[in-house]
């Protein structure tokens, strides 16, 4: 019978620990939409500890990012034209989505602040 050598343990050793870091990382999907519709292109992050791992929606407006551990994360979803949004969580089987605000109503209440701030430097928006 023959023994494996001192780099040789070390190699084994290392490949197990590695393949059971795999085996216990998890996976996170999800859904990002607004209004029903999907949003393909956002950004969604997950904040776990020192870890910062990310992903962007596909056409579906779906995620799936692996690699997470089994303590909670912060999950963060950006979108140009969009207001950012977070959740708490610790990544599941069950389906994480965000539901955004949709940019009609967004753009109702941006122009409204516009509105605001040009009568109070004493403009109007026809001044343009």
């Amino acid at each position: 019978m023959r023994f494996l050598t001192g780099r040789a343990t070390i190699g084994l050793t290392a490949g197990l620990l590695l393949v059971a870091g795999l085996a216990t990382a998890q996976t996170q999907n999800g859904f990002v939409r607004s209004g029903g519709r999907a949003i393909p292109g956002a950004t969604v992050t997950a904040i776990c500890g020192a870890d910062r791992i990310a992903t962007v929606t596909d056409d579906a407006g779906r995620f799936e990012m692996g690699g997470l551990p089994a303590t909670s994360c912060r999950f963060s979803v950006g979108m140009f034209g969009f207001e950012p949004a977070q959740k708490d969580a610790v990544a599941s089987p069950v389906s994480l989505d965000f539901e955004r605000i949709p940019p009609a109503e967004l753009e109702s209440i941006s122009s409204c602040h516009t509105r605001r701030r040009l009568a109070s430097s004493g403009m109007s928006s026809r001044s343009f």
